[in-house]
């Protein structure tokens, strides 16, 4: 017999065969080859190992005999995972399930064998089970109640919220539009603004809503209606900010018409449509920015150049060092932001040495260099810009009233574009006077709206008018005929008031004496002309009956307040509405008009977070429900909205 057969059957072996005898069989096979006794294979084999031998035998014949029965059958892969020590399979109409051994729930076993669903599902039923172990009182939270309790939140806050308006006197509006990147869906926020019984200034998300194309301007109209007649405070709006887009324009035409029918709208509407601030300045900016459009790009395009490597900072940073800059960073801007932008010309001026020599170590990166007359040219832009970025962040507060700030501030940026427009250098005057032509479209309603604002301020009154005034009208009939204009604006205004505060105590004012000195009067009988003449005398001399000065008079008349950063003008109007107890209720209600609608593109960015990329499936009321609810308990736990990560400048550190 052939030794080099003998062991390559040895080595067949099938699944069920016992392993020991078999390693015992082939050691003694090979020990005997080696000591070369080959005869020894011919000697009978012993009983052990002719069982073993012939179960070998029937395993391959039985294993030849099922292949030729089904050769194209595709053999079950063996089970790995370690979900299936707890689920058991059943097959129901052709159907493979998997049904959990702990909770009995069934689940579909697909066809490519992926048990990611079943791990998980193992995974969440110990978890629970560590966790009750741990806590007695643990209850596991699942998708469906974190959204039941989201809308619960939702329904009473919003109820609470609903009580508050119905005590508010004013509620100013402020909307905008956008439209989700990820959804490609239009939303619409609507924010209220209003001062409380407390004179706190008040500002909550009161709908963040689906607005279906087209975004006319009569969609936006009724749209907007619609979520301020949902809250029930139509007769409660004063004035409306939105920014300067044309369908706003249109809808707030359509707007006033509608609220004009239902009420008398405060001097015949003049002050219900406000222009966003904000977004003037920004229209300013971005058309003077266009003749230094190629310069902003090329430094934009050299900071990124520098930011793709670490060798390339490393070496930029050792030349920055070199040169003993003191700044330690690069800023790469949000190019739809003109003040980020203005943020990363700022700082790379003080680098446009570093550019130089850098560009003579990496050839790469000498088309992003600027030339010299290209540097002096962004630093006159820059030195343009500073105003703006000061005016910028006093009009993008939230958190205190800005209707009584800006005049004084909008007078800032008038006065430098006028000094800019006769500049020397051609650029810097070609950029004022763009600039100008954008100032002077928008520059109307809102003016009216930020005088009366500063009237209002105890520091300012008619004095900062005067003082502004000539800058922003340089000619001389022009300022005179809009200080008329405003004086005579405000005295409506203030009689508008006193109307409304006399209807609302007309009893109480139809007697000058008190309820206690009512037993001295008896049925009425004819006054003497004696004292008819005296009570005429006593209104001449200015008597008891009607008193010489208006509230608003005596207000104009006192002398304004020092300057000082700690000053709250609505702390100072709470205690002086004894004093001032009409004028305080106009005060009341001006003070409050936001003058941007940086309120409502807030709410953009935290919306941009909650429709990302992973959950760009939710419903547009699940949208409102989380926005507006998280919005209202932040107001009632006082946290703050954090800053849009995304709008962020980004900074380069070198150091």
């Amino acid at each position: 017999m052939d030794p080099y057969r003998n062991k390559s059957s040895i080595q067949i072996i099938p699944e069920n065969a016992e392993f020991e005898p078999l390693r015992s069989l082939g050691e003694e096979s090979l020990g005997d080859e080696s000591e070369g006794g080959g005869d020894e294979y011919n000697q009978p084999q012993q009983p052990e190992q002719e069982e073993v031998s012939r179960k070998r035998k029937s395993a391959v014949v039985d294993s030849e005999e099922s292949n030729q029965e089904k050769p194209y059958q595709k053999q079950q892969r063996k089970k790995k995972s370690r979900c299936w020590a707890h689920l058991d399979i059943v097959i129901e109409n052709n159907q493979e399930f998997a049904i959990c051994k702990f909770y009995k729930k069934k689940m579909i076993k697909g066809s490519t064998g992926c048990t990611t669903t079943f791990n998980r599902h193992v995974e969440s039923y110990m978890f629970n089970l560590v966790m009750k172990t741990a806590t007695p009182f643990w209850q596991k939270i699942s998708r469906q109640m974190v959204k039941k309790d989201c809308i619960s939140t939702f329904e009473i806050e919003r109820n609470k919220l609903r009580e508050t308006l119905k005590s508010a006197r004013k509620i100013n509006i402020t909307t905008d539009m956008w439209t989700s990147s990820h959804q490609k869906l239009g939303y619409m926020v609507v924010t209220g603004h209003w001062i409380d019984s407390d004179w706190k200034l008040n500002m909550r998300v009161l709908n963040f809503c689906n607005v279906p194309p087209p975004h006319s301007g009569l969609v936006i109209s009724e749209a907007v209606f619609k979520c301020l007649n949902d809250w029930g405070i139509i007769d409660k709006i004063g004035t409306l900010t939105v920014d300067n887009a044309a369908a706003n324009d249109v809808a707030l035409r359509y707007l006033k018409q509608t609220f004009s029918v239902r009420k008398k709208l405060p001097i015949d509407g003049r002050m219900f449509h406000a222009r966003c601030c904000a977004h003037i300045l920004n229209l300013c900016v971005q058309d003077g920015l266009v003749p230094t459009k190629e310069i902003v790009d090329k430094i934009r395009d050299g900071v990124k150049y520098v930011a793709a490597s670490e060798s390339r900072r490393i070496k930029f940073a050792e030349i920055s060092m070199s040169l003993g800059l003191k700044c330690k960073k690069l800023i790469l801007d949000v190019s739809t932001r003109w003040n980020s932008t203005f943020s990363m010309l700022s700082c790379a001026i003080e680098f446009k040495n570093a550019f130089l020599i850098y560009s003579t170590s990496d050839l790469g990166f000498k088309e992003y260099v600027p030339m010299t007359e290209d540097w002096e040219r962004v630093e006159h832009v820059c030195s343009f810009l500073e105003v703006f970025a000061d005016v910028t962040k006093v009009i993008l507060g939230t958190d205190y009233s800005t209707s009584n700030l800006f005049l004084s501030e909008i007078r800032r940026v008038k006065q430098v574009i006028d000094q800019k427009a006769v500049h020397p250098n051609v650029h810097i005057q070609t950029m004022a006077r763009t600039m100008e032509l954008k100032f002077e479209k928008y520059w109307g309603e809102t003016n009216l709206i930020m005088s009366i604002g500063v009237v209002m301020d105890p520091r300012f009154k008619m004095k900062l008018p005067t003082f502004c005034f000539p800058t922003l009208y340089p000619i001389a009939t022009d300022s005179e005929r809009s200080l008329i204009y405003l004086t005579n604006a405000l005295n409506e205004l203030y009689l508008e008031y006193c109307k409304e505060a006399k209807d609302a105590s007309k009893e109480r004012n139809e007697s000058s004496v008190s309820s206690s000195d009512a037993s001295f009067f008896s049925a009425p009988r004819e006054i003497p002309q004696g004292i008819n003449d005296f009570e005429s005398f006593i209104r001449q001399t200015g008597g008891i009956i009607e008193p010489t000065k208006s509230e608003l008079e005596e207000y104009l008349s006192e002398k304004i307040l020092p300057q000082s950063s700690k000053f709250d003008v609505l702390a100072w109007w709470k205690g002086n509405s004894t004093k001032f107890p009409v004028l305080s209720k106009m005060a009341y209600d001006v003070l409050s008009i936001p003058i941007s609608t940086v309120a409502s593109e807030s709410t953009f960015s935290a919306g941009s977070r909650v429709i990302e990329p992973h959950r760009s499936c939710l419903k547009p009321e699940t949208v409102e429900v989380l926005l507006c609810g998280a919005d209202w308990v932040r107001e009632l736990y006082e946290l703050k909205k954090a800053k849009k990560e995304e709008d962020k400048d980004m900074v380069i550190h070198l150091d």
